[in-house]
Order: C-alpha cells, then structure tokens, then sequence
C-alpha cells in the first residue's frame, strides 16, 4: 500500500511538472507574439509617420474648382441643378476676376472660350498668365490671311477641339515646280514693342499635311 502512494505521489509530481514547463512555454510563445505584432507595427507605421499631418489651416487645390477644403472665404458658386445652373453663397470659395474673356485649352484638350471672370482649369489646374495682347489681325479668320496668288483657300471651318483651320490648296500650274510659297501671312495691328526688361512676343500655329513639305514660321 505504501508503495502504490508513493508511486501516485511521484506520477502527480511529474505531470505537475510538466503542467509548469508547459505553461513557461506558453508565456515564451505569447511573449514572443507580443514583440512580433510590436515590430510589425512599428515597421508598418514608420513609412506613414510623416505622411499623415493634421490638415493645414487653408487648403485649396485648384485643380477643377475654386473650392477650399479647409479655410474661410465668403462668395458665391455656381452649381448646375438639372439643365439650370444657379449661384449659391458658400464660405469656401475663392473670390476670382479677370476684366476680358479669355481662351485655354480645357482638361480634354478642346480649346475653349471663358466669359469674363471666369476661371480657366486646364490639364495642370488653374491657368494664371500675365496681361497681352493680340496683335494678330484677323488670327482666327484663315480667309483673310494673306498668300501667294497662285493658292487659294479650299476650306475653312472649326475642328472638334474648337480651332478655326483653313485648308491651303495649290493651283494647277505648280504642279511639276519647285518653289517657294507663302501659304499665310497674318499681319499685325502695328509695331510691337519688344524693348525693355520682361517684353517678349510669342506666336503659335498648328499645321497639319499629307505631303512632303518644309514647314517654315517666320516673324
């Protein structure tokens, strides 16, 4: 009878023991979780710890809109309901004005033409130039551009994305000839005047043909 006690006795002391190894093993593995999920969450936060800034006091993207996202500014927007657009006051809009109208190429790359004090979005956002003007007589009317006597002016017209074109055809007797042509020339309202700091003139054309021809813009 001892004996079986003593045996019992020794079998309670080593599942004992073996409850306490794995109950230290189950500590090791939790603690071991709790560094993993500690270092995964300090290596996923670090690349977003300076990207996640409080908002700035006045933000404004002008990217299609003149719209603030944060700040204070009293005005008016327009707002298109159904087929009607009617002006709203908001306490985010920017206040903008231009005393002419103005052309810019919008986000689809059609030329457009923007009323007076209307703001011109295009592809990189709001448009803001200096004060020109044209010089050009008659730059949007292609039959009335100056050419040789022996072209004549087939076609003119305005092409989906809104530039006024004309199409410049030779005459018969050319054909066979090597030479040198004047295909349109615009003129000016009068000298310009280019002296000075911060004067300059631009000028811009499209040109557009099937054959093998040599370009040329002189001014």
């Amino acid at each position: 009878m001892p004996k079986n006690s003593e045996a019992n006795a020794k079998v309670s002391e080593t599942a004992a023991a073996n409850s306490a190894k794995a109950s230290a093993a189950s500590q090791t593995a939790a603690k071991a979780s709790e560094d993993a999920a500690r270092e995964y969450a300090n290596q996923t936060a670090e690349p977003y710890r300076y990207v996640l800034q409080p908002l700035p006091d006045v933000w404004i993207p002008f990217n299609d809109s003149l719209d603030m996202i944060t700040g204070y500014s009293p005005g008016y927007k327009k707002v298109k309901i159904g087929d009607n657009v009617v002006q709203v006051a908001s306490d985010k809009q920017v206040n903008f004005s231009r005393a002419s109208t103005a052309t810019y190429i919008n986000k689809s790359g059609e030329l457009k033409t923007a009323e007076i004090n209307e703001p011109r979005f295009e592809k990189e956002g709001l448009l803001i130039e200096g004060q020109r003007t044209n010089y050009m007589l008659n730059s949007a009317t292609p039959a009335s551009w100056g050419k040789s006597a022996n072209m004549n002016v087939a076609e003119v017209g305005t092409d989906s994305f809104g530039f006024t074109y004309g199409k410049f055809v030779c005459n018969e007797s050319l054909i066979g000839q090597s030479t040198t042509l004047n295909m349109a020339v615009v003129s000016t309202s009068g000298a310009v005047d280019v002296s000075g700091d911060n004067k300059c003139v631009t000028t811009s054309c499209r040109f557009k043909t099937d054959l093998e021809l040599l370009f040329k813009d002189q001014v």
